[in-house]
């Protein structure tokens, strides 16, 4: 009896609780964080490696065909040539690859994801255009390509200068908080006068009785005397 009191008078130990041994506070149980480094992007470049050669290759070759070559940039100052043909894939293919990073991220506003989903999926349309136009050229034996194709091709680093101008403004306009104007004296006293309750002039009129109801008696006030005093008065 005695070892059975002792036993009873002794608290209860972690392995004979009701959740059992294996019973963890909260605090233990916080989920395990995210493995932050995600998919490796090493095998991209060797993705995109064959990918760059082909485009690189096709709108330089389109280039040519369509008039850009070799062109001296700075006359007068460097005697320095640059070929304009390399122009066409650094500006058609880089802007599709800019526009689809901001279309995909999770941080980019409404308005502007909106434009770099479209923009990116135009820049990816022209880019094929470009080099189905070329492969068919170059399976003809053409070395001039005819005057739509120079018109199309000419048109594109500007169209391409101007994307990217207005995707850059639109991440920018809307990550700005505009600026909040404060109000005028003039225009604080005339909210204040619109916020006061409108104040009734009008004179508060006694209520009329109305003498037609059946139930209704005129009585006269306490003070006055009445008639049936008087008349008993010698």
């Amino acid at each position: 009896m005695v070892d059975q009191a002792r036993l009873a008078r002794q608290p209860h130990s972690r392995a004979n609780s009701p959740a059992g041994p294996s019973h963890r506070p909260e605090a233990d149980l916080q989920p395990t964080p995210p493995n932050r480094r995600g998919v490796r992007r090493w095998p991209l470049f060797v993705i995109a490696s064959p990918a760059m050669v082909a485009i690189w290759s096709g709108w330089a070759s389109l280039g040519q065909m369509c008039g850009f070559g070799l062109v001296e940039p700075f006359p007068g100052i460097v005697r320095w040539h640059l070929d304009s043909s390399i122009t066409l894939p650094i500006g058609v293919e880089s802007y599709g690859a800019y526009a689809m990073s901001a279309w995909l991220s999770a941080a980019t506003p409404r308005t502007a994801r909106r434009f770099a989903m479209w923009s990116s999926l135009g820049a990816l349309g022209l880019g094929m255009g470009g080099q189905v136009v070329y492969h068919l050229l170059a399976a003809a034996h053409r070395t001039r390509a005819p005057w739509p194709v120079v018109a199309a091709v000419a048109c594109l680093p500007v169209i391409t200068l101007g994307f990217g101008a207005a995707l850059a403004h639109l991440l920018r306009a809307d990550t700005t908080v505009p600026a909040i104007e404060q109000p005028t004296a003039d225009e604080e006293k005339k909210a204040e006068e619109d916020v006061k309750p409108a104040v009734h002039t009008s004179p508060i009129l006694p209520r009329r009785l109305d003498h037609s109801s059946p139930g209704h008696r005129c009585r006269a006030p306490p003070s006055a005397p009445r008639q049936a005093d008087l008349a008993r008065q010698p």
